[in-house]
């Protein structure tokens, strides 16, 4: 039951954790890797709770040695995507989501989060495609609304110039 508390994908805030509670699951962790080193959940997991507690570099080698073991899980891409954008890692994060894209059919997760590095990127157009893309199939969602304004503000206001977007509903 603890172990699922970390099992995350995208998410649009994180909790706060207490850095004891994230100690104590790390240490689960770590014994459960003692019984089977290549259990690729709890070192997801443990991954995970790296990144809770910001040690980053630790969580960004934890997630290489679990794609060692399986390269092309796209739980853990997604979260090493998630990481590498939370370092400020853009460009390597977007090449991920492209990666994870390649491979799978749930596209929409996928394609905000890599919308989201397009837009820290300041790489407009791209970051627009991405929210269009979304918009063909998920239309009752606000959060792509708002980052459709986002967009097209932060785009308006870089070229001084107003872009006119048409959305179908």
């Amino acid at each position: 039951m603890i172990l699922r508390i970390l099992k995350f994908g995208p998410v649009k805030e994180w909790p706060s954790w207490d850095l004891e509670i994230l100690k104590m699951l790390l240490k689960v962790f770590d014994n459960a890797l003692k019984l089977e080193p290549n259990f690729v959940w709890a070192l997801d997991n443990m991954c995970m709770a790296m990144l809770l507690s910001e040690r980053y570099e630790e969580s960004l080698d934890c997630f290489n040695k679990a794609l060692e073991i399986n390269p092309t899980d796209e739980i853990l891409l997604n979260n090493k995507a998630f990481l590498l954008s939370s370092m400020g890692k853009f460009e390597d994060a977007v090449a991920i989501f492209d990666m994870i894209l390649d491979q799978t059919e749930n596209r929409t997760s996928v394609i905000k989060e890599k919308s989201n590095c397009l837009l820290n990127l300041e790489r407009y157009a791209e970051a627009l495609e991405c929210i269009l893309e979304i918009l063909e199939v998920e239309t009752d969602d606000p959060d792509i609304f708002f980052k459709e304004g986002n967009v097209t503000w932060r785009s308006w206001k870089i070229r001084r110039g107003p872009r006119i977007i048409l959305i179908k509903l």
